[in-house]
């Protein structure tokens, strides 16, 4: 694996060894690239996985009958939710390489539920005491969505209506 921190780089010599070459300014071009190309397929791939579990929940819910409250979007994400907080354990916990992280966390989750992403933000504020932040951006964020839709919604309605 390519990691594009510094102008050195590892690669692999024979199994489980590894030798440390200095790298030229076009090699580290080139690795970042490939480091780039590479945690962006992995963000894809965890991306439609996620985005697969939802669609999956959304059927499965939605055959089960109507509902008055947004229970399928409650559900999903609290599901996100609930992962999350898995996944940061585990991140917290276990020596996860970043590549790992990436699938899980933004790719995995991002595809399942941005809401995943918002709330883990809420909850690293919250365990570094930071609660009046984690607050207002919770409170915040919600109002100033909500307001943006709505501004979004009226301003395509009257479009709309002008070019009919």
């Amino acid at each position: 694996m390519v990691d594009c921190g510094g102008l050195e780089n590892r690669y692999p010599v024979n199994p489980g060894s590894w030798v440390r070459i200095p790298l030229s300014p076009p090699d580290v071009f080139i690795g970042g690239i490939l480091t780039f190309m590479i945690r962006l397929i992995l963000a894809l791939l965890g991306g439609t996985l996620g985005a697969g579990v939802r669609h999956s929940i959304n059927f499965y819910l939605l055959g089960l009958g109507s509902f008055s409250l947004p229970t399928v979007t409650i559900t999903v994400n609290s599901i996100g939710s609930l992962c999350a907080g898995i996944a940061l354990a585990f991140c917290d916990m276990a020596a996860l390489s970043q590549n790992t992280k990436l699938f899980i966390i933004a790719g995995l989750l991002g595809g399942l539920t941005t809401w995943s992403a918002f709330i883990i933000e809420i909850f690293n504020l919250l365990r570094n005491g930071a609660t009046t932040s984690a607050v207002i951006i919770l409170v915040l964020a919600n109002v100033v969505s909500l307001l943006a839709l709505i501004f979004g919604y009226v301003t395509a309605s009257m479009l709309i209506s002008l070019i009919k």
